[in-house]
């Protein structure tokens, strides 16, 4: 009987083992680096990720039993950011991404044209810049990517 009790214990142990039901907490999402470049006298209202027809794109997050649904934009990968509330998607900080500015959200159509929508303002005039992604620029968040998570993987570059 003992024994019986050993094996069956050995068995669930190595069931557990081999099992990988642990997820990436970013099942599902993508991630766009954004390397902005302008001059001093630019000042950044807001960067959107729009469909091919201008659209803002939406992005739903998951918080326990909550869904909170909003446009998809940019913020800065700051560690500042992160220490505030780091439970956020918005204000998590990514050690691969330096000082860009990053967006997570969730990618449900593999091959949608995506761009680039920066507001902006210089000199008194608010202006805007649209830019297209190529489908190399959107990458899975998986902790499987490695080329990501080891810093490999290029910034889309936005010149104001």
């Amino acid at each position: 009987m003992v024994a019986k009790n050993y094996v069956i214990l050995f068995l669930f142990n190595l069931t557990a083992l081999f099992s990988f039901a642990q997820h990436c907490p970013w099942d599902g999402s993508s991630f766009i680096m954004l390397d902005v470049k302008s001059d001093p006298s630019v000042t950044f209202k807001k960067i959107y990720l729009v469909d091919s027809a201008g659209n803002k794109v939406t992005s739903k997050r998951y918080y326990g039993d909550k869904i909170k649904e909003d446009s998809a934009i940019f913020h800065k990968n700051t560690r500042v950011a992160a220490k505030k509330d780091a439970s956020l998607f918005d204000n998590y900080y990514f050690p691969f991404a330096k000082n860009y500015q990053v967006l997570v959200f969730g990618q449900y159509q593999n091959n949608m044209k995506y761009h680039i929508l920066a507001l902006y303002s210089s000199k008194n005039k608010t202006s805007k810049k649209e830019i297209a992604l190529s489908n190399e620029a959107v990458h899975p968040l998986c902790t499987l990517n490695k080329e990501l998570w080891t810093g490999y993987e290029k910034p889309v570059e936005l010149t104001l």
